[in-house]
């Protein structure tokens, strides 16, 4: 995906080239990789997201290749064979959840396809609600969050308008979330929107900012950006 003269691409390239010369203190734990030394914590850890090698393989078998490969923590994205969707019963929710138990591949998150850039304000608020119908699924089947994602700037109004529209969104996303227990991770996406000051001013613009509690990064609070 190309904006001006830079594509994502080139951003994942520069950054890889920049994190090469940390690789002995900050290397992912592969299989057959050295461990830490004792008492010393990863400070990356790797996993994946299921699209495209991952899309096609049931829940099961994907925890399965997780564990063989190394792979410590997943996103499962919508609509693929893994069927971990907001249309789950109960009973399917407690499978899930039960099914990340007993492995110790993390469900890192949901991966959605939420987007809030419409021009149809109809369009805007069932993209919140489904927002809302995947962070209750995150709470249920244990996920630490739901990922969402802008998608491109409008043409009908100034791009300053497009980000407002998106953050306000979110806006209206986040305190459903905290009251869940689950983060909404806002994936940097979308023709325009995925460079990387506009995602940026679209996270200056919402309007609650995350504090984790200290030693304890998975609870905190919601607090005005001004405070």
């Amino acid at each position: 995906m190309s904006d001006g003269n830079h594509t994502r691409r080139d951003f994942l390239c520069d950054a890889l080239a920049a994190g090469g010369a940390l690789a002995a203190g900050l290397a992912p734990r592969l299989v057959g990789a050295a461990e830490p030394p004792a008492g010393e914590k990863p400070r990356i850890h790797i996993g994946t997201v299921t699209y495209q090698v991952c899309k096609d393989m049931d829940l099961p078998t994907l925890i399965k290749a997780c564990e063989d490969s190394g792979m410590e923590g997943v996103e499962l994205r919508t609509t693929h064979k893994h069927g971990v969707e907001p249309r789950l019963d109960a009973e399917g929710r407690a499978k899930v959840k039960e099914a990340f138990a007993k492995t110790k591949v993390k469900l890192v998150a949901l991966g959605s396809t939420c987007e809030y850039h419409a021009a149809d304000p109809t369009v805007v608020k069932k993209n919140i609600e489904t927002t809302g119908a995947f962070v209750q699924l995150a709470a249920d089947v244990g996920a630490w969050g739901v990922k969402v994602r802008p998608n491109g700037l409008r043409k009908d109004v100034p791009e300053d308008a497009t980000l407002r529209q998106i953050a306000g969104a979110l806006k209206e996303c986040g305190p459903f979330a905290l009251e869940k227990g689950v983060k909404i991770v806002v994936e940097c996406h979308g023709g325009g929107t995925s460079r990387l000051d506009r995602m940026a001013k679209i996270m200056a613009l919402r309007a609650f900012l995350w504090v984790p509690t200290r030693g304890a990064p998975s609870r905190g609070t919601l607090l005005p950006p001004s405070a």
